[in-house]
């Protein structure tokens, strides 16, 4: 079977990526499969020494892979390298990663075209798929639910790697509308209140509201207990996490899904979230959710993982492997592939 793989690329950084490239490596190495890659970033990875990538490509050469491929697959939704659809009947499937906005003739007429095609292109996919229930369900599209994947060769830990010098570790863009910033902050500060030993909080990550979370930090008069590394992504990351005992992930938005959390849970972490769209599907059995924006049960739930003897903490880890096993790239690429093999056969 050939294979078109639709997808946003490193150097560019973000979960679209990081999956883009975990699905082509995991399908370059599948026997019978001949894989190509589209891309709308410009630049140079790893991976362009693996696979065949054709990076922000010309009508003809779009129009020439299509023609090429069996089977096409949308890693979320890219409507300006979908056009060769108009004229060339390809199946196609098309992989969901978070919410779509319905077509709205108030926010202009570009914008109600773009809406248009977008649902069209779902509307006419062989096979959707959603990375979570929740986007399944707030996007409205009949679609088949398989997760994003993490990447599991990067975040993972040595159960006797030792003891985790650190407690609380936010990671992400720094921006209170949607990561809920400010909450971790706040509710750091009521931990630290009542806690009989120096807590400590890092913060991997940077944003429009940075400033401003320093400024919160200065005074609560946690300066000495609250490190900001700065953005930290891959093995720098999962290293960090590896040093800490609890992943926080306060989002305030409907997340899709939270694969910082994955990756925290993968690297040893506990971890508490928000229990916004798909986020509390991430965290699971292996720690703590909570009301978004409620700051004070926030606190709560960070003080209690913190304050957990060896074997509770031990029980919650020991429900890590089960429950990311459906989240391993290895899982998710043969998920899709199975989709891309029916959409095929028709």
């Amino acid at each position: 079977m050939k294979l078109l793989l639709i997808t946003r690329l490193p150097p560019s950084l973000g979960g679209l990526e990081t999956m883009g490239v975990l699905m082509a490596r995991e399908w370059a190495a599948t026997p019978g499969l001949e894989l190509k890659v589209v891309s709308s970033v410009a630049g140079h990875c790893d991976l362009d020494e693996e696979v065949e990538i054709a990076r922000c490509p010309g009508l003809g050469r779009l129009h020439a892979l299509y023609a090429w491929a069996d089977v096409v697959f949308f890693n979320n939704v890219y409507i300006g390298m979908a056009l060769p659809l108009c004229w060339l009947r390809r199946p196609y499937v098309v992989s969901m990663s978070g919410n779509l906005e319905k077509p709205n003739l108030s926010k202009g007429v570009v914008d109600w075209l773009k809406k248009k095609a977008l649902w069209r292109l779902l509307s006419g996919a062989s096979r959707n798929i959603s990375a979570c229930d929740y986007v399944g369900k707030f996007n409205g599209v009949p679609s088949l639910t398989i997760t994003n994947p993490y990447d599991a060769a990067v975040y993972c830990h040595d159960e006797d790697a030792g003891p985790r010098p650190f407690d609380f570790l936010f990671g992400g863009r720094i921006n209170q509308e949607f990561k809920g910033c400010y909450d971790v902050v706040e509710a750091f500060a009521a931990c630290c209140r009542t806690s009989a030993r120096g807590l400590t909080l890092s913060v991997a990550g940077d944003g429009p509201d940075l400033a401003e979370m320093k400024r919160r930090v200065e005074a609560h008069g946690l300066g000495e207990q609250v490190r900001f590394l700065g953005t930290l992504a891959g093995r720098a990351l999962a290293e960090e996490m590896r040093r800490h005992r609890v992943i926080v992930v306060p989002s305030r938005y409907q997340e899709p899904i939270g694969i910082i959390c994955l990756e925290g849970i993968a690297c040893g972490c506990l971890a508490i979230g928000s229990e916004t769209g798909g986020l509390a599907e991430s965290v699971g059995p292996c720690g703590l959710t909570y009301a978004a924006g409620d700051i004070a049960a926030l606190a709560r739930g960070m003080a209690e993982l913190v304050s957990l003897s060896p074997a509770d903490v031990a029980s919650y880890r020991s429900k890590a492997a089960r429950h990311l096993e459906k989240y391993h790239p290895a899982t998710v690429a043969r998920q899709y592939l199975a989709e891309a093999r029916a959409a095929l056969v028709g």
